[in-house]
């Protein structure tokens, strides 16, 4: 979908001039997404893992130390 330069120029407008804590209340109230209170992440230590392949559920297996950087993969 394409959108036209004063359509996208509000939105980015939006989003820079709103808070997260915001931008969560918004959602939760006005839209109705749930809120799961359930994890206290503030001030927790994690660490950050490297995972070397990408399995699909065809268990197609990707090696993501030969992706080169233009290659696509979803998130």
């Amino acid at each position: 979908m394409k959108l036209s330069k004063d359509i996208k120029s509000k939105i980015d407008h939006f989003f820079e001039n709103i808070t997260p804590e915001e931008l969560y209340n918004l959602a939760v109230t006005k839209y109705g997404f749930k809120s799961e209170d359930i994890l206290a992440l503030d001030d927790q230590p994690f660490s950050v893992i490297n995972k070397l392949y990408y399995a699909t559920s065809n268990d197609d297996l990707i090696d993501t130390n030969q992706v080169s950087e233009t290659s696509p993969l979803a998130a």
